[in-house]
């Protein structure tokens, strides 16, 4: 399973470089720019229109607002409570800056795949409205570009079950666990079940339940973590300056690597940003293509509020909450090290004392928790200290905090900062912090990434059925959703860096295509604005259309 997670962050690390992650960010900026930064300005009127009694304006299954429920169904999840912690622990906090960078340009981002995804959607042979990527591509590209049309909905059937599937399963089954004692089959199991009971009745069903469940749960989330942050008001000024300071320098989360920390930074926020709102993968599209609407324009109004909603709000308190949270956690620096240097692929070949090979370094550092063994500590100390050495002659910055922790069992004192910690799930960050401030906050964040997971797994459930029919037609719409539900529970059993390591992979290779697809139909959505905001000017001056 090690070779198969190196060779999975291998493939991760080339997709989620630079040049992805500067055609994510300046496809977003382009068409910000080119919109006259109207996902902005026009953040009220999104807001005021979910409030709007009459949305529903035309053909569709579902209402405008249901679309975006359902859109949101599938980006708040676990990229919420567990991504965000994944994101400040390998990038540090100015990763949490860049997660924001992702989301200012990804609205408008999010603006251009919904208008695109009305304007050139589809009715298929059992009279459903389908749109997406794939068809904006094959109907607004030509058929010159109909390869890419078939390139997404091949990358997106294959991302599906990691990014909206494997992950979730695997959060909520580790989370379950870790407070409940619950075996991770089981919970998969009961999951699957739960799934399979919502998707078999399709898109309209996935709506139902997703208007219901996401607005109470994202209320609940939001309240829940503005009573921590009002606990830890004295903290957030240093929390702020935390992000916005590492978001420029050196990280902190372990030791940067010398000259490549705000690539690091940058990376991190782009891939958990995108993992969470799913800006720039192309995949809510799919469900706003499915809107009552008649208004490709107000569509894209207001599916740019799931971006703000996502990230803006939630991610941006639960990173607050991990940063300003303080309590009884313990960490090693050595063991934090260690993984940084493991990343860094800087650790030597080691052979131990006894003759027997060390296959993980971590395996012999001095554990936190186990303070009272020193004859493990001092066993293994100097061989932990010299591998911490050779890391740090090859160019990664190891803190002497590390060394001492190695070598000194007393240098292994409590810290009141969580996200340098060394837990065996990421959504654990959250929860502790939570629990920290706020008495049962440890069961707000399980019950809230079990809701938040469940609905995603619903949405997601969606975007790759869209693309299976894309490719075969309507026939394979049953046995794709069984094949949904199996997955469920598989993924429950998974190893956590294995389901985010997929989970990575699926959104990067989705956004390639429908980036280059957003700029090349720039001019559609650019003229469509344009045309929507001059009518907008006349009736408010009076004059006739």
């Amino acid at each position: 399973m090690e070779t198969i997670q190196d060779l999975l962050g291998t493939i991760d690390g080339m997709i989620w470089g630079p040049p992805l992650v500067l055609l994510l960010f300046g496809t977003g900026l382009y068409l910000t720019v080119g919109m006259r930064f109207l996902s902005i300005r026009r953040l009220p009127v999104a807001i005021k229109l979910i409030f709007s009694r009459n949305s529903a304006r035309g053909e569709g299954e579902i209402s405008p607002v249901a679309a975006l429920f359902t859109a949101l169904s599938a980006t708040v999840g676990t990229g919420n409570i567990a991504g965000v912690a994944t994101a400040i622990v390998l990038g540090g906090p100015g990763a949490v800056f860049w997660m924001w960078m992702t989301a200012v340009v990804g609205m408008a981002t999010k603006y251009a795949e919904a208008l695109l995804a009305v304007r050139f959607r589809e009715v298929d042979d059992k009279g459903q409205h389908v749109g997406g990527p794939m068809y904006y591509i094959k109907n607004g590209m030509g058929k010159n570009w109909i390869w890419l049309a078939w390139a997404f909905a091949i990358l997106t059937a294959i991302a599906a079950p990691g990014t909206g599937n494997l992950i979730q399963a695997n959060e909520v089954a580790g989370q379950f666990q870790e407070s409940f004692g619950i075996a991770r089959p089981v919970t998969g199991a009961i999951m699957a079940v739960m799934v399979f009971a919502v998707i078999i009745g399709g898109v309209k069903s996935i709506a139902r339940v997703a208007t219901i469940l996401v607005p109470f749960m994202a209320i609940a989330y939001v309240l829940a973590a503005s009573a921590v942050l009002m606990m830890n008001f004295a903290e957030i000024p240093a929390a702020l300056g935390e992000i916005f300071a590492r978001a420029f320098t050196p990280t902190a989360a372990g030791g940067g690597f010398l000259g490549g920390w705000l690539m690091i930074a940058m990376r991190e926020g782009a891939n958990r940003g995108s993992f969470s709102n799913e800006a720039g993968l192309g995949s809510a599209a799919i469900a706003h293509a499915s809107a009552q609407t008649d208004d490709p324009v107000r569509q894209g109004t207001i599916a740019m509020l799931g971006t703000f909603i996502d990230t803006i709000l939630v991610c941006t308190m639960t990173a607050l909450v991990i940063l300003t949270a303080t309590g009884d956690f313990k960490y090693s620096p050595a063991i934090n090290a260690l993984g940084t240097c493991d990343r860094a692929d800087a650790l030597p070949a080691f052979v131990s004392p006894d003759g027997s090979s060390a296959s993980n370094w971590l395996a012999w550092a001095p554990p936190a928790d186990q303070l009272d063994r020193k004859d493990v500590i001092r066993e293994h100390g100097q061989a932990v200290a010299g591998a911490l050495q050779a890391c740090r002659d090859a160019g990664v910055n190891v803190e002497q905090a590390a060394f001492d922790a190695a070598t000194d069992p007393d240098a292994l004192l409590k810290t009141d900062v969580i996200w340098r910690g060394h837990y065996s799930s990421n959504s654990v960050y959250t929860s502790r912090s939570f629990g920290a401030s706020l008495p049962g906050g440890e069961w707000i964040v399980t019950i809230g990434l079990a809701v938040f997971a469940f609905t995603t797994m619903l949405g997601w459930a969606l975007y790759g059925e869209r693309s299976i029919t894309f490719m075969f037609g309507t026939r394979v719409i049953v046995p794709y959703r069984i094949f949904w539900c199996v997955v469920v529970y598989l993924g429950a059993t998974w190893t956590n860096n294995t389901a985010w390591t997929l989970a990575s992979i699926g959104n990067g290779l989705m956004a390639g295509p429908n980036l280059i697809a957003l700029l090349g139909l720039s001019g559609v959505v650019f003229a469509m604005t344009r045309e929507d905001e001059a009518k907008r000017k006349a009736l408010k001056l009076g004059k006739p259309e």
